[in-house]
């Protein structure tokens, strides 16, 4: 769904792609591929507590967003094209234009994706490593949030940060 060319031979890759976006976008789907897909969707229960949390994988991260899209896309996407966008955000916008999810809904993910993404970056900068995303232990105490509530521009507490992101991280599809 994301592909596209960024080194090489530009002209090859675009050609590769082009032919096989009919594997890609299909205009039916086979059901065992439905059936994985919901398998897929399931995340693994995870607790409640913030110590050790992943924005990225954690439950209502910014995977389950981007794979929330990915399957709507490829469940429409062989018969509208419109629907067929790199980035999640216009995906989703896409996707409501589509009636396959509602604008409120689309509004909700995007700004919740746009908030996790944003938050992921800022711990990722304060860890100073690419691989840092979840609330380990030494950020997850409240000097720690606070410090990240004011690389994001928020003038919180830790206790306040985690009222921030809580309603898109506790939410129920």
């Amino acid at each position: 769904i994301r592909a596209r060319p960024v080194a090489g031979d530009v002209q090859i890759a675009k050609r590769f792609l082009s032919q096989i976006q009919p594997f890609i976008w299909r205009r039916t789907l086979d059901y065992t591929v439905m059936d994985d897909m919901k398998k897929m969707l399931r995340c693994p229960p995870q607790n409640n507590e913030w110590l050790g949390y992943n924005l990225k994988i954690g439950k209502n991260g910014i995977r389950q967003i981007e794979f929330f899209t990915h399957v709507l896309q490829l469940v429409a996407g062989g018969r509208e094209p419109s629907l067929r966008q790199h980035q999640t955000a216009p995906a989703l916008r896409a996707l409501a234009k589509f009636d396959w999810i509602k604008s409120g809904q689309a509004d909700s993910l995007i700004a919740a994706y746009h908030k996790l993404r944003r938050t992921e970056h800022r711990i990722q900068m304060l860890a100073d490593s690419q691989t840092m995303i979840s609330f380990a232990p030494h950020l997850a105490v409240l000097p720690g949030l606070a410090i990240i509530a004011t690389v994001l521009g928020l003038n919180l507490t830790g206790d306040g940060l985690r009222d921030h992101l809580d309603p898109r991280l506790r939410r129920r599809r």
